[in-house]
């Protein structure tokens, strides 16, 4: 016969396999969320990133095409590039999506890095 030990009465058997069963999902959760946030700010410091390599090849007269593959080469998936070219500097606009990793119920998140760069001079 298996009694209880002393302290506990007979209601209390079986808690503790309660209380993880209910708290392991949420703990899961709160992981997901800390990933997913972490990706994201990765994401975010990439398309920074990009934005400043795509400055500086267009600053030094680069053509438009090699500074767009230098981008999205650079930039997370999900990137559009807007690239504004004066006599006097180079601006650019790097946009990316960020989707949740694994198809977790977390919304996209938009990322938005612009840089700007004088135009050096042609020779």
């Amino acid at each position: 016969m298996i009694t209880a030990s002393p302290g506990t009465s007979r209601k209390d058997r079986g808690s503790a396999t309660v209380e993880t069963a209910l708290a392991l999902p949420a703990l899961m959760t709160v992981v997901a969320i800390a990933l997913w946030g972490i990706a994201a700010a990765a994401a975010n410091l990439t398309c920074i990133d990009a934005a400043h390599t795509g400055a500086r090849a267009a600053a030094r007269g680069e053509p438009p095409e090699a500074v767009r593959t230098a981008i999205l080469r650079a930039a997370p998936p999900h990137t559009t590039v807007t690239l504004t070219t004066t006599p006097d500097t180079t601006h650019l606009t790097v946009t990316t999506v960020f989707h949740p990793p694994l198809h977790l119920p977390l919304p996209a998140l938009t990322f938005q890095a612009t840089a700007e760069a004088p135009t050096e001079p042609t020779p």
